[in-house]
C-alpha cells in the first residue's frame, strides 16, 4: 500500500466528510443560540440586554420542561422557519444527489469533489455573513448550499474511494468516508459547546473555521490522481490510466490493468446504460433495488433523530442541559469509535453478516429503548429509568455504527457496474436525503403528538431491512469487479 493510496483515500474522504458530518450535528447544541437569535433579529443588536446570556457572553439555556416536568418544550419551533432551518440541509442533500451522475460524467470523479467544494465555500461564506446582515434568509440560502454540497459528496466521494482502491482494501477505504463523516459530527458537537464556539459573541466564526476543511481537500485533490477506471471507461484513455494506477500502487501493475482490460471489454457487451434500461434490465435493476433499499433503511432506522436531536431528547428525560450535552457529545464519540472498529471488520466478516447483526440490533433495542421511554412518562417509575433509555441510545449508536452507518454509503459503487454506477448512486443516494429530509420534518411534529411513543415507528422498519438483507443481499467480500458483475447474470 503506497503512501500516494493513502493520500487519495485521505483526500477523498476528509473534506468530504466533513461537508456531510459537520453541517449535519451542526445545530444539535447549537440550536438554542440559533433560535435566540432569530427571535431577536428585529432589535437593533439581537444581543443587547438579552437576560439569556450571562456576564460571560455564553448563552443560558432555558429550561424547556414546565414546573411539572411534564410537558416537553423543544427549543425548536414545531413547524415554521426555525424547524425549516435544521430540514433545509437535507433538502439541499436531495438536490445534490440528484446532481451526482452528472457532475461525474462531466466533470470525473475528482473534478465534481472539486466543484462541490466550490459550492460548499459559496454556503459558508452566505452563513458568515447571516448575522452581520441581519439576515435569517442568508442563514437558509446558504445551509440550503452546504446541503447540496454534501449531496453531491455522499454519492462522488465513495464512488471515487472504491474505484482507486484494490479489491482486498475496497471495503475498509469505502468505509473512509462515513469515517469522516463521525469524525465531523464529533467536531461540530465539540466546536458548538457554548465555552467554545457556540456562544452568542463566536457563533459566526464556527463558518470561518469550517473554511479550511474544502480549502484543505481541494488543494490536496490537486496532488491525486483521477479514477483509472473513469479513464479507461469513460475518457477511453489507456495510458492515462495506467498512470493513475501506477501512481496509486507503484509499480507492479500488470495484472490489474489486465484485470481493468477484462472488465471493459466484458461492459462493451453489455452496451451502454441507460435511465430506461436501468429499471428494465433486471442485471442492472436488481443490484439498484438492493442498494436503494438498504440505503432508505439508513435512514428509516431513525439515526438522525439521535444525531440532529439528542441533546432534546435526553432532556425529555429530566436530564440537565449540560448533562445532555456531555451525553450527546459521548454518543458522538461513540460512532467515531465503532465506525473505526467496524472498518476493520468489514474485510474480515463482510458485507451482508455486518448489515444483518446491525439493523437486528437495532431492532432489538428500538424494543428496549421504546418501552423505557415509554415508561418515563409514568408516574410509578423511577429516574433510573431515564438512565436507562440513554444507556439504550448508546447502544443503538454502536450497533448502526457496527454496519449500517459504513456499508451502504460505499454498497452501490461496489455492486453496480461502471456505465450504471453514477446513475444507481445517484438514485440510492436520492433516495437517503429524501428520508433523511422527511424523518427531520416530520419528528419533532410527531413527538408532540405521540411523545415517547413515536420512535416505536423504527421498530418495524429495522425489522423489515433484517429480512429484506437476509433475503436479497449478495456478499461482495473478496470477489472482484468482474465476480461481482457476475453475481446478477446467474
Amino acid at each position: 500500500m503506497s503512501g500516494n493510496f493513502v493520500f487519495a483515500v485521505i483526500s477523498g474522504s476528509l473534506g468530504s466528510g466533513f461537508a456531510h458530518g459537520f453541517h449535519a450535528g451542526l445545530l444539535n447544541i447549537l440550536s438554542g443560540v440559533i433560535n435566540d437569535w432569530y427571535d431577536n433579529l428585529d432589535d437593533e443588536d439581537p444581543f443587547e440586554n438579552n437576560d439569556d446570556y450571562n456576564d460571560r457572553g455564553d448563552i443560558v439555556y432555558p429550561n424547556y420542561y414546565d414546573d411539572d416536568h411534564e410537558e416537553p418544550h423543544n427549543p425548536l419551533d414545531i413547524t415554521g422557519t426555525k424547524l425549516l432551518l435544521v430540514a433545509v440541509f437535507g433538502l439541499g442533500g436531495i438536490l445534490g444527489s440528484l446532481l451526482i451522475a452528472i457532475f461525474a460524467g462531466l466533470f470525473g470523479r475528482k473534478g465534481s469533489l472539486l466543484c462541490s467544494n466550490g459550492i460548499s465555500l459559496l454556503g459558508l461564506l452566505l452563513m458568515s455573513f447571516a448575522r452581520v446582515a441581519y439576515s435569517f434568509e442568508l442563514f437558509i440560502i446558504g445551509r440550503l448550499l452546504l446541503g447540496i454540497s454534501a449531496g453531491l459528496h455522499s454519492g462522488l466521494s465513495p464512488m471515487y474511494l472504491i474505484e482507486i482502491a484494490p479489491e482486498c482494501l475496497r471495503g475498509i477505504v469505502g468505509s473512509a468516508y462515513y469515517a469522516s463523516v463521525a469524525l465531523a459530527v464529533v467536531a461540530a458537537y465539540i466546536f458548538t459547546l457554548p465555552s467554545v464556539m457556540g456562544s452568542k459573541g463566536l457563533w459566526p466564526f464556527l463558518f470561518l473555521f469550517a473554511f479550511f476543511p474544502p480549502i484543505i481537500q481541494s488543494v490536496m485533490l490537486v496532488f491525486c490522481p483521477e479514477s483509472p477506471k473513469y479513464l479507461y471507461m469513460n475518457k477511453e484513455d489507456e495510458d492515462a490510466a495506467e498512470d493513475s494506477l501506477a501512481t496509486l500502487r507503484g509499480d507492479d501493475i500488470d495484472d490489474e490493468m489486465e484485470e481493468l482490460r477484462e472488465e471493459g471489454n466484458i461492459l462493451q457487451e453489455i452496451g451502454p446504460v441507460t435511465f430506461a434500461r436501468l429499471f428494465n434490465d433486471q442485471t442492472l435493476r436488481s443490484p439498484l433495488i438492493i442498494c436503494t433499499v438498504i440505503m432508505f433503511g439508513q435512514q428509516a432506522c431513525g439515526i438522525d433523530v439521535i444525531i440532529i436531536f439528542s441533546t432534546v431528547l435526553i432532556e425529555g428525560f429530566e436530564y440537565t442541559h449540560s448533562g445532555a450535552i456531555n451525553c450527546t457529545i459521548g454518543l458522538g464519540f461513540t460512532l467515531l469509535i465503532t465506525c473505526i472498529v467496524s472498518m476493520f471488520l468489514i474485510e474480515k466478516v463482510g458485507r451482508k453478516m455486518l448489515l444483518m447483526a446491525s439493523f437486528g440490533g437495532m431492532f432489538f433495542i428500538s424494543i428496549c429503548l421504546s418501552i423505557t421511554m415509554i415508561l418515563t412518562q409514568s408516574p410509578y417509575v423511577g429516574d433510573q429509568v431515564s438512565h436507562v433509555s440513554v444507556f439504550f441510545i448508546f447502544l443503538y449508536i454502536i450497533m448502526f455504527a457496527l454496519g449500517v452507518a459504513t456499508i451502504p454509503w460505499f454498497l452501490t459503487a461496489e455492486l453496480c457496474n461502471h456505465f450504471a454506477r453514477p446513475m444507481s448512486i445517484s438514485i440510492a443516494t436520492t433516495a437517503n436525503w429524501i428520508i433523511h429530509f422527511i424523518i427531520i420534518m416530520s419528528w419533532l411534529p410527531l413527538v408532540a403528538v405521540a411523545g415517547n411513543f413515536a420512535f416505536l415507528i423504527f421498530i418495524v422498519f429495522d425489522l423489515i431491512l433484517v429480512i429484506f438483507v437476509v433475503l436479497t443481499m449478495r456478499e461482495t467480500k473478496d470477489l472482484s469487479s468482474i465476480d461481482i458483475l457476475e453475481l446478477f447474470y446467474d
